[in-house]
């Protein structure tokens, strides 16, 4: 059976007659790979944060940027707040692509956010914008204290 590709060859089973010179070619066979597609293989890494290892299963075609969001909400750690590191290197959004490879490990470094569950956001807020501190902030003052204005006095007085 012949089929003729645009560069002028007739395939013959598994070689390759080109119709310009008339000179048979024998054809490579495709690299077996058993049915699992390279850039689908999921990779492993381990992160380190606060005496906690977390694993996160990437599979290949993340972008920094969506790798930075997945350790961010693995750890709880705000991304605008968060550091990586590993092999001695601080990760960025440009570089971390090139670290990330099977049993990778990192170490995160930040402050992980507060859960609000439980406390009114309006408590939040009151205490946010009459301090002027960070949101994680306001929710562990009120945590602590168990209401607004011992909150506001326990930060004021740290």
């Amino acid at each position: 059976m012949q089929s003729q590709t645009q560069t002028g060859l007739f395939l013959l089973n598994t070689r390759a007659t080109c119709t310009v010179c008339d000179i048979d070619l024998p054809m490579t066979k495709p690299k077996q790979t058993n049915n699992i597609d390279e850039k689908n293989k999921s990779t492993d890494i381990t992160i380190k944060c606060n005496k906690t290892k977390y694993k996160l299963s990437l599979n290949g075609n993340e972008t920094g940027i969506e790798i930075m969001k997945s350790v961010s909400t693995l750890t709880r750690i705000p991304s605008d707040k968060l550091k990586l590191i590993s092999k001695g290197k601080v990760m960025n959004i440009d570089i971390i692509r090139d670290y990330i490879k099977e049993k990778a490990l990192f170490q995160a470094i930040g402050e992980p956010q507060e859960t609000e569950e439980g406390l009114l956001s309006t408590d939040i807020d009151i205490i946010v914008n009459q301090l002027n501190v960070e949101r994680n902030v306001a929710v562990k003052a009120l945590r602590k204290t168990g209401n607004v204005l011992d909150a506001i006095f326990d930060i004021s007085n740290t």
